[in-house]
């Protein structure tokens, strides 16, 4: 919760998440384990709160209630950044009247996020070899589809039933889109940054779903045993 505001995509799933392990549909009504949602929910709150609740609290005492501190470094950029920078005459794709679509098709910032993402050194001036960015988007690429492929008996997390599977995926890829939602909205909006480390909080769940994918993709066409599981090892 103290890190960039794009990993806040875990926070909101990691509540939905905890919310289903004790709201169960039971003959087409809701039933709720409260007992042990309260219990549990004030436990890990309590926690938290120790944690980085001083933090906000400290902000909203000295900035006015700008707990988030958002409003202020905006006021700061104000005052401190040089002209160039400061909000009021930043220009931005968005206060020139561009659409996000404009923007995505006529600037370079899918290809710098994307390649910044895997590496970019030196003020975002010195890359890697082309082949390593490619291999690095064929083995996602590989693994992503290797989910889509169907499997009888599933080979992970066997200790769930599939419709908590299923909505264990729905929140990890929700841990994907968010960040790079976040990103997007703030290259547009405030700060053009086509940097890849600003979509760097959903990598646990992209390699989670890449993993999956390449292990399927392996046990699909790698027949001979001796040959597969070499590979998976």
């Amino acid at each position: 919760a103290m890190s960039y505001y794009n990993a806040y995509g875990y926070i909101l799933c990691s509540m939905i998440l905890f919310l289903f392990c004790y709201v169960q549909l039971q003959k087409y009504k809701i039933k709720i384990d409260w007992v042990l949602l309260l219990k549990k929910g004030s436990i890990i709150s309590i926690i938290v709160l120790i944690g980085i609740g001083w933090w906000f609290i400290r902000s909203y005492i000295i900035y006015d209630g700008d707990f988030l501190g958002l409003r202020i470094r905006d006021e700061y950029a104000e005052i401190y950044a040089i002209d160039s920078l400061k909000p009021s005459i930043h220009e931005t794709f968005y206060n020139q009247g561009y659409s996000i679509w404009y923007m995505l098709r006529h600037s370079n910032f899918i290809v710098l996020t994307s390649k910044s993402f895997i590496a970019m050194f030196g003020n975002m001036a010195v890359g890697v070899y082309d082949w390593i960015y490619y291999g690095y988007l064929v083995l996602i690429v590989i693994g992503l589809l290797g989910m889509f492929i169907p499997q009888k008996n599933r080979s992970y997390l066997t200790r769930l039933n599939d419709k908590q599977v299923i909505l264990l995926h729905f929140n990890m890829f929700l841990c994907m889109i968010i960040p790079n939602v976040l990103n997007i909205w703030a290259a547009y909006s405030y700060d053009y940054q086509p940097q890849g480390r600003y979509s760097l909080p959903m990598l646990v769940s992209l390699m989670y779903f890449v993993s999956i994918g390449i292990h399927k993709v392996i046990n699909r066409f790698v027949k001979k045993e001796k040959i597969r599981q070499p590979i998976l090892f």
